[in-house]
């Protein structure tokens, strides 16, 4: 394998990750939308963040969240690591 192919491989991993995350990013603030405004700074962060793995928690606390006081609360754990 060429030093040329392997550049595309890696550039090509790393679009399809950061897709993956950006639907995820959308699929948490759509969710959080449906409870309520969804404050700027909690928006900057859940834009910011680039780890499927912790996007994906916050996926699940989006979809079990009453509020959005809930889903800080269900998150804060995953935030502090």
């Amino acid at each position: 394998m060429s030093i040329l192919s392997i550049g595309i491989e890696r550039g090509m991993e790393k679009g399809r990750e950061e897709g993956l995350c950006e639907g995820i990013r959308a699929g948490i603030l759509a969710i959080l939308g449906k409870l309520g405004p969804v404050p700027e700074s909690l928006k900057k962060e859940i834009l910011s963040q680039k780890k499927a793995q912790v996007l994906n928690e916050w996926l699940s606390a989006a979809a079990k969240a009453e509020s959005i006081e809930d889903f800080e609360r269900l998150t804060a754990a995953v935030k502090e690591k």
